[in-house]
């Protein structure tokens, strides 16, 4: 059974336990640490309030915005317009580029990233003259095999543009896999490299040492340091629909209402200092043994699940991540699986405290860290037991459901990105594929999943993925809820298939996927029901060695 504790401490003893320890550092804690201590969350939202607004011109349909030393500049398809302090056009630069981003790049030069050609370009805003900065397919990776993929330039849409003077930062979207990269001009390499805040990325600005991306459907702005590392600071606007992205010194500029208002939003100066170190532990929790109470009779079927997320709420848009996992928790309780039976590996180990109580539970949802380490030692301890982290040694009667989500890589030869680390989908499949069961199911939303099907296929099992080997899997596009403001995102194959199982939706609108009207529902109906309602750009894959209809859930 799981019983997990609270314990709560005083700032002062926080700060005791973190002594020494920058913002990084407490980000990067080592996921192969025994997780008996660990922070809840760390993620710090900042409102920003309104100072006042500029209204544009009707005729100008601009997309996007930056500052250059205290000036505003917009863009438009093939514009850019230098606007003066009521928000009207000093001068208009032909630019001829129809999917554009700005940002600043010198003390009198603009980067424009054209998303058609894929070629950052430089505009002086004295001459009016543009000069080629790069290409992205010129661009070399000194770290080939590196997560994010370097293929993305290729592969992935770009959307927005920074620069420090020297590298540039290019955020390229490409569902969950989106990232963004930043590139030393002078050597046409890259120099770091780290996953998005979202699947969109309408914006970006250098300023003080950091970065900052607009994401979330232009609702939030994420803070990243010089060399995309994410920090858990975001700004949150009081609507969503912003384009384009300016900061000065405690302010921040936004278009706003369909682009026809510059909006300006006062902010925390700290929080454009980097120099600042935030600590944002409310709570430390320790987690208890766990006492098992395991059925080890042989002649009973048992229903294990091990559910697998890597990464984090506060490192996407609308926390997907957690949202799913809990999601799926809690499906698989009402479906009638043990809260014993199903370990839950998550992030750095610690449950989310998600402000929507859709996705909060009363006891502690996660066991493990979401770490190579961890998912292998899980895999293990249910191959052979392990008493010490209450693992119970699964049969040939069991049955084991299997559910996977974070980024993914490769193609057929896909790996699974985790905490810390990443795992092929031979390691995996030899992991998995070494535990006994009567029957398993396997449900993966990383992109890249279809690459796991050949690995893991077999007369006993049930594999559906979001997408193909050589796709990308994709956000839910109008699939999320909005509670307090605040909206609550999942990826779209998560969406589907667990409203199939749950046969409701997060919002409470009932479904029936329960296609043979049996009134239970199968993993082959759960997939049915997700390709059948799905609508973006990915082709979810099946393969049914045999049990898709007769894998059913207890209750």
């Amino acid at each position: 059974m799981k019983r997990k504790t609270l314990l709560g401490l005083s700032l002062a003893s926080v700060l005791t336990l973190w002594a020494g320890a920058s913002l990084s550092q407490i980000n990067r804690l080592d996921p192969q640490l025994s997780p008996q201590l660990r922070p809840v969350s760390l993620s710090k939202f900042v409102q920003a309030g309104k100072l006042s607004e500029l209204r544009l011109a009707q005729q100008d349909k601009f997309e996007t915005l930056t500052d250059l030393d205290g000036k505003l500049f917009a863009g438009a398809p093939r514009t850019v317009a230098a606007l003066g302090e009521k928000g009207e056009v000093l001068r208009r630069y032909n630019v001829g580029i129809e999917k554009l981003s700005i940002s600043k790049h010198t003390a009198d030069q603009l980067v424009l990233g054209d998303g058609a050609r894929k070629i950052l370009i430089g505009l002086n805003i004295a001459s009016g003259q543009t000069t080629e900065l790069l290409r992205l397919d010129a661009v070399t990776d000194p770290n080939a095999g590196q997560e994010p993929e370097s293929a993305l330039l290729k592969s992935g849409e770009l959307t927005a543009v920074a620069s420090n003077g020297k590298e540039v930062f290019v955020a390229m979207e490409a569902g969950f896999s989106s990232a963004i990269f930043k590139i030393d001009l002078a050597t046409k390499r890259i120099v770091s490299r780290g996953w998005a805040p979202g699947a969109e990325m309408s914006a970006m600005a250098f300023f003080q040492s950091g970065l900052y991306v607009l994401t979330g459907n232009g609702s939030q702005v994420a803070r990243y340091t010089d060399t995309v590392e994410k920090t858990h600071d975001k700004i949150e606007l009081p609507q969503a629909g912003a384009r384009g992205l300016a900061l000065r010194d405690g302010e921040l500029n936004v278009l706003t209402d369909s682009v026809s208002r510059i909006s300006k939003y006062q902010i925390d100066k700290a929080l454009t200092n980097l120099n600042t170190t935030r600590l944002n532990v409310d709570v430390i929790r320790r987690v208890d043994v766990r006492i098992p109470k395991i059925d080890w009779s042989k002649y009973l079927v048992k229903h294990y699940a091990v559910l697998i997320c890597g990464d984090l709420a506060e490192n996407f848009a609308g926390e997907c991540f957690w949202n799913d996992t809990v999601w799926m928790y809690k499906t698989l309780l009402d479906n009638g699986y043990k809260p014993e039976n199903i370990f839950v590996l998550y992030g750095d180990g610690a449950d989310y405290a998600s402000a929507n109580p859709k996705y909060r539970h009363p006891s502690t949802v996660t066991d493990f860290p979401a770490s190579p380490t961890w998912v292998n030692k899980v895999l293990d301890g249910l191959k052979n037991g392990d008493a010490a982290n209450s693992l119970p040694k699964l049969d040939s009667n069991d049955t084991l459901f299997v559910w996977t989500f974070d980024h993914g890589g490769g193609g057929m030869n896909a790996t699974l990105n985790l905490r810390g680390g990443a795992i092929t989908d031979t390691d995996f499949a030899n992991k998995l594929n070494a535990i006994s069961y009567a029957s398993r199911a396997i449900f993966m939303q990383q992109c890249r999943s279809g690459g796991f099907i050949d690995n893991l296929q077999n007369s006993k099992t049930f594999i559906a993925t979001a997408c193909r080997f050589d796709e990308n899997a994709r956000p839910a596009d109008t699939e999320f809820e909005t509670v307090a403001g605040r909206q609550y995102s999942h990826g779209e194959f998560n969406y589907h298939i667990t409203t199939a199982l749950g046969r409701v939706t997060p919002t409470g609108s009932a479904i029936n996927a329960d296609t043979n009207g049996d009134g239970k529902i199968s993993v082959r109906e759960m997939a049915e029901w997700n390709r059948t309602h799905e609508n973006l750009p990915e082709n979810p894959q099946t393969n049914d060695g045999g049990p898709g209809v007769s894998f059913i859930f207890p209750k």
